[in-house]
């Protein structure tokens, strides 16, 4: 019942194809036993899971797998949709099915609602900022962001499913991102931030919140090192929290981290 309560919440995602819909459908029923199995098709791998070694809440775990397994679906790479509407206008649906909010060039305002993407003949419309806080973007979606030669500003904040196979992956923005915001996403580790030496057009890069980097000033100088025209800033989590204490900050937006207490 809950797979099928979240499908009418995203009906509107007509781009999802029904052969990924009863795939997943499949892969849930076979998961939501004692034993988990991921399918080739959506992961590249087969493992089998027992939730009780995992977690002492199964239920817990499987409500995470069932969700994960969705997510997977929704960011699957449609190169045939691709080629049809153009990368924009594809990466646009990939962004707000999953979550994430799109600001296309000459535009004033943030696109929030897929069902009211501007629509025009393939590369009219050119991404030049991503908002992905709070989305549900994983590492198997981002060849979707290869040929966005207008997006300038990337912010990255509290994505649970982001891994620094994700870092890497932003190889596809090296020629374009001018700032971006990594913060509160906790796998993102030393190796994942120092991937990000690729991206020689950098000029701002904030980060925040990551508890999986053991070592942030060795990070940060490989990363000065490698991109000495970026300016970049660091704010640790204990910082954080003494900065919400001051009420006249004008840089960094402290609702951004609303879930810190």
């Amino acid at each position: 019942m809950m797979f099928w309560t979240l499908l009418r919440k995203v009906g509107s995602f007509s781009r999802v194809k029904p052969f990924d819909l009863v795939r997943g459908v499949s892969i849930i029923k076979r998961s939501y036993g004692t034993v988990h199995r991921t399918e080739c098709a959506l992961f590249g791998n087969t493992r089998v899971l027992n939730a009780s070694k995992f977690s002492p809440n199964p239920t817990k775990f499987h409500r995470r797998h069932l969700f994960g397994i969705l997510n997977a679906i929704f960011n699957r790479v449609d190169y045939g949709r691709i080629s049809e509407v153009g990368p924009d206008r594809a990466a646009a649906e990939w962004l707000l099915r999953c979550g994430a909010h799109v600001k296309f060039k000459d535009f004033n305002k943030w696109n929030v609602d897929y069902n009211v993407l501007p629509t025009g003949p393939p590369r009219k419309y050119k991404i030049e900022a991503v908002d992905a806080t709070d989305s549900s973007i994983m590492h198997i979606g981002f060849p979707h962001f290869k040929d966005l030669d207008c997006l300038r500003s990337l912010k990255l904040h509290h994505c649970t499913y982001l891994t620094d196979e994700c870092m890497s992956a932003l190889h596809y923005l090296k020629d374009t991102l001018e700032d971006l915001q990594v913060s509160s996403c906790g796998d993102i580790s030393d190796k994942g931030l120092i991937a990000l030496h690729q991206l020689k057009k950098l000029k701002t890069l904030f980060l925040c919140d990551l508890p999986a980097v053991k070592d942030m000033d060795v990070t940060i100088d490989t990363l000065r090192m490698a991109l000495p025209q970026c300016e970049i800033t660091y704010l640790s989590l204990e910082g954080l929290k003494d900065l919400k204490k001051l009420k006249d900050l004008k840089e960094i937006n402290v609702d951004d981290f609303k879930g810190l207490k």
